[in-house]
């Protein structure tokens, strides 16, 4: 009988021991990420996801970045409009082409948040790291809201049938007094950032222009999939981009105009949920997911 107890508790420890799906990944010290508790990951482009923390000393903005594994990529200084302090500065955009679609250098959009108690500067600058302004909009805030009930939040940058536009409430005296101003941006948000979690460029549900209805099947596949259109491919064709759940590039082909299926091949690929995105010559046409077992 006890015999038959021991080997019963042994085979629970076992199993629940086999259950544990929590394992440390990587110990940071304070000095690693410049003592900042703001650590975060964004994407500097569709393939490119970076962890980032930063700290403000007197007018210099040091953002440090880290790879998917960990290692220390390089530090970026921003020379900021005023001395402020750390808590009154928020880095809502780190990106190569969202700004000024020049994929050698990054550029940063930091706001300097509303004070309800009054004092510090309020505005919004983008940053190049070369040292360059490429925007500063004074009494302007970039509001970034979420709701995380229902999973809707609500950025600075959006995609809109026109393009990509930077939204900015203006404010002198209360927060949005003075409207909005809105401004067109050069480039588009990482596809990463549509579905991904908050901490990339931006998190939205995105205008998709054009393939109104989509089909995939199969979904989940265990290697093709094709993806039908209600509509043929308009314009000059459109350009297929894969990516997959940390956000990297695994596949990307052009489409001919005409077409009214794409396929996709995932058999090389991992089994995991992949983003599909097909853009054309007026932006964003289709995104969505594909599950691959």
């Amino acid at each position: 009988m006890i015999y038959k107890l021991i080997t019963a508790l042994a085979a629970l420890a076992f199993a629940l021991s086999s259950q544990a799906q929590i394992t440390l990944a990587h110990e940071f010290s304070a000095s690693d990420i410049l003592g900042n508790l703001e650590f975060r990951m964004m994407y500097l482009d569709d393939d490119e996801p970076v962890y980032v923390t930063n700290v403000v000393s007197g007018n210099i903005l040091t953002v440090r970045m880290f790879d998917m594994n960990f290692e220390h990529i390089e530090d970026l200084n921003f020379e900021l409009l005023v001395p402020v302090s750390n808590s009154m500065l928020v880095i809502q955009y780190l990106t190569r082409t969202l700004f000024d679609c020049d994929p050698d250098n990054i550029e940063v959009l930091v706001s300097y948040p509303f004070d309800p108690m009054g004092g510090g500067t309020l505005g919004v600058q983008v940053l190049r790291e070369d040292g360059t302004e490429l925007l500063h909009v004074p009494d302007a805030v970039a509001i970034s809201v979420s709701s995380f009930h229902n999973h809707v939040r609500f950025t600075p940058v959006m995609c809109t049938p026109t393009g990509t536009k930077l939204f900015l409430h203006m404010s002198t005296s209360a927060l949005g007094a003075d409207g909005v101003k809105v401004y067109d941006l050069c480039g588009d948000l990482p596809v990463a950032s549509c579905y991904g979690e908050e901490g990339g460029i931006t998190t939205y549900t995105p205008v998709v222009m054009g393939g109104s209805n989509a089909v995939v099947m199969p979904n989940p596949t265990t290697g093709f999939v094709w993806i039908d259109f209600d509509e043929p491919i308009p314009g000059n064709g459109l350009q297929l981009q894969v990516f997959g759940s940390a956000g990297q590039l695994v596949r990307s082909e052009s489409v001919p105009a005409g077409e009214t299926r794409v396929q996709v091949d995932l058999s090389g690929q991992p089994s995991g949920t992949y983003i599909y995105r097909l853009t054309g010559d007026t932006g964003l046409w289709k995104t969505g997911k594909v599950v691959k077992r």
